[in-house]
């Protein structure tokens, strides 16, 4: 039995392991690991590329074709993993160590990959997956602002708001409250 692995572009969530994980049993493959950005498949049928590619397109997904591209997608993977951690991030942790020891190369190198490939800067895209990640936070509506700004490594809240109020183009509080209004406003429909 032959394994195959594939590294697989734009996965971010549970709900695109599954949409792939569907894609693999309809083209007839049982024996499939997938997690977000790779598939493992140990079966004696060989996929065939050019349709895999097909199928994982038509859901926004693409196979990575190079070692550079890789590079980023596993970037890409590591950051979202520490952003989504139920655990929280810590404030006193660097990234760039944590990236350099699960990759095996020099940050220098990596971050110039990664600019290169996405057209961001390492920190850049670590900085709008915690803004995405907040946004998420404050519409589940659970959490107060500060809980919200310490899970997410920030030491203070107004970091945050800061950088926040910098992407979104609102306040922490204007958001929330247009989250609000527009539930209301949904369930009038």
């Amino acid at each position: 039995m032959k394994e195959q692995k594939f590294i697989v572009r734009n996965m971010t969530c549970n709900s695109c392991v599954k949409l792939v994980e569907s894609e693999l049993k309809a083209l007839g493959f049982r024996k499939a690991f997938v997690k977000l950005g790779e598939v493992k498949i140990a079966d004696d049928k060989i996929i065939n590329e050019t349709i895999f590619r097909s199928a994982l397109q038509k859901h926004g997904f693409d196979l990575v074709n190079n070692y550079e591209e890789e590079i980023t997608e596993n970037i890409r993977l590591i950051i979202l993993e520490i952003v989504n951690n139920e655990e929280g991030i810590d404030s006193r942790m660097h990234f760039s160590e944590l990236i350099e020891s699960k990759i095996g190369r020099n940050y220098k190198y990596l971050s110039k990959v990664f600019s290169q490939n996405k057209k961001i800067s390492i920190e850049k895209f670590l900085i709008l997956a915690k803004i995405e990640k907040a946004k998420e936070l404050i519409q589940y509506r659970e959490l107060t602002f500060s809980e919200i700004a310490f899970n997410l490594g920030y030491t203070n809240t107004q970091h945050l708001s800061a950088q926040f109020k910098k992407i979104v183009s609102y306040t922490m509080t204007d958001f929330r409250a247009k989250q609000a209004k527009n539930r209301i406003s949904m369930n009038k429909l």
